[in-house]
C-alpha cells in the first residue's frame, strides 16, 4: 500500500468516475429496481472508502495496478508546483507547499465549524423538553416494538420547530426531533418507523464518517455537491424499501401522505437550522422526494441482487487498476533506442521523506521507496542545493 502524489491524483480521477457512475445509476428508477438498493448502498460505501484511502495497492504476486506514464501533463505540472518562490536553509517555498498549507487551513476551519455545530446541536437536544403527549409517545412505543421487539433501545422524543423534516440524532442516546407538522396517528407511526430504521442501519455513524470526508476533501466539489447528496438519497430509498416490506396497503397510503405533508412543510419552512447541519447532513431536494414517491408507489425498490454486488465490487477493484506516473523523455539514438548517459555528477538521489527522487542527467525521473541495485553506487543528497554544480 503506497500513498504518493501519483496515487492521490489517480484516486481523484477514480472518485470522479465512480461518483459519475453512481449518479447515473441513481437517476434511473428501473436500474435501481434491477440492481437493488442495498447494492447501491454498498457501492456508495466503497466510494467513500476509496475517497478516504487514496493509496495504490501493489502486490508482487498479483499485479493489479497498471502504471500509465504521462510525459507532458504531469511533468509540466510537477515542475510548475516545485518552482521555489524563495529558498532558505530550512525549506523552499513552492506552489506545492502553499497548496498544502491552504488545504490544511481549510480542513482546520471545516473541522472547527463541524465541532461547533455538533456542540450547538447537542445543547439543543439536551435543553429542549421531551414530548409528553400520551398519544404521540404511545405511537412511538408501538413503532419501537415493531423495529426492536426486544426493546433494547430507548429513544427520546423532542419537538423542534426549526427543522423542515423529522430527523434522528445520536447513536448511543438516540433522539428523534419532530417538527410541528400535523400528522395523523397512522402517519406518525410511519414517520417513527422511518427514523427507527435509520438508527437500525447505523446511518448516523455513516453521517459522521461523511463529515470526516468533508473535512479532508472540502475542496472537492465532486464529493461535497454530488457524492454526499447521493448517499443521503440512497439511505432514504433503503429505509423506504424496508418500511414497505412491513406495512399494510393503508399504512403505505399513510406513509405517502406523511411524505406529502413533510415536503409541503419543508417548502414553507425553508432551510434547516444551521447548527443542525452536522447531525442531519440532509439534502432536501424536491427531485429526491419525487423519486421516493415514484419508487414507493410502483413498489419497485428491491433490497439487492447477486449480480449487482458483483458489478459494484468489480467497479471498485477497477478503480485501483491504474496509477498515473511522471515520465521524462530520454534521449534517442539514430536507431530509435533509448539512451542513458551516466555522466559523472549528473545522476543522483534526493531524499524525499522516506523515499528517494531519482535524477538522471540532472532531470527528475521518478520517486522510489528504495535504492535500486542499478544505481546503488550513485550519491544521495538531502536537498538539491547539495548537488555539485559542474
Amino acid at each position: 500500500m503506497v500513498l504518493s502524489a501519483a496515487s492521490f491524483f489517480s484516486s481523484f480521477i477514480a472518485i470522479f468516475l465512480l461518483t459519475l457512475i453512481l449518479l447515473v445509476f441513481l437517476q434511473n428508477d428501473r436500474f435501481i429496481s434491477s440492481i437493488g438498493i442495498k447494492c447501491m448502498y454498498l457501492f456508495a460505501l466503497l466510494i467513500v472508502f476509496r475517497s478516504l484511502f487514496p493509496v495504490e495497492f501493489s502486490f508482487h504476486s498479483f499485479p493489479l495496478t497498471k502504471t500509465i506514464y504521462l510525459k507532458k501533463l504531469l511533468p509540466n505540472l510537477r515542475d510548475m508546483l516545485l518552482v521555489p518562490f524563495c529558498e532558505t536553509h530550512i525549506m523552499s517555498l513552492t506552489p506545492a507547499v502553499i497548496l498544502v498549507g491552504i488545504w490544511l487551513i481549510g480542513s482546520l476551519i471545516v473541522l472547527g465549524i463541524k465541532i461547533h455545530r455538533y456542540c450547538q446541536c447537542r445543547n439543543i437536544v439536551v435543553l429542549f423538553p421531551e414530548i409528553t403527549d400520551p398519544v404521540v409517545t404511545e405511537v412511538l412505543q408501538r413503532a419501537e416494538k415493531n423495529v426492536f421487539p426486544k426493546g433494547t433501545v430507548n429513544f427520546r422524543l423532542i419537538q423542534f420547530n426549526r427543522l423542515p423534516t423529522p430527523v434522528l440524532w445520536g447513536f448511543r442516546h438516540p433522539v428523534i426531533l419532530l417538527p410541528d407538522i400535523d400528522y395523523t396517528e397512522e402517519e406518525l407511526h410511519c414517520v417513527f418507523l422511518h427514523e427507527l430504521f435509520h438508527y437500525k442501519q447505523r446511518h448516523f455513524l455513516l453521517k459522521i464518517l461523511l463529515d470526516l470526508l468533508t473535512i479532508i476533501q472540502w475542496w472537492n466539489p465532486v464529493v461535497v455537491f454530488h457524492l454526499l447528496p447521493a448517499i443521503h438519497q440512497i439511505q432514504e430509498l433503503l429505509v423506504d424499501a424496508q418500511l414497505m416490506q412491513m406495512t399494510t396497503p393503508s399504512q403505505k397510503i399513510a406513509y405517502l401522505d406523511s411524505l406529502t405533508k413533510t415536503l409541503k412543510y419543508a417548502k414553507e419552512k425553508g432551510k434547516s437550522h444551521k447548527n443542525m447541519e452536522f447531525a442531519l447532513l440532509s439534502y432536501h431536494r424536491e427531485s429526491f422526494t419525487l423519486q421516493r414517491f415514484r419508487c414507493i408507489t410502483a413498489n419497485t425498490i428491491k433490497q439487492g441482487s447477486k449480480w449487482g454486488r458483483i458489478i459494484c465490487l468489480l467497479l471498485f477493484i477497477l478503480s485501483f487498476a491504474f496509477v498515473f506516473e511522471i515520465s521524462y523523455p530520454l534521449k534517442i539514438d539514430e536507431y530509435g533506442n533509448e539512451l542513458f548517459i551516466n555522466n559523472e555528477g549528473q545522476t543522483y538521489y534526493i531524499r524525499n521523506g522516506d523515499k528517494y527522487d531519482l535524477y538522471m542527467e540532472n532531470e527528475y525521473v521518478y520517486t522510489t521507496p528504495m535504492i535500486l541495485d542499478t544505481f546503488s553506487d550513485i550519491p544521495i543528497y538531502n536537498t538539491k542545493k547539495e548537488v555539485p554544480k559542474n
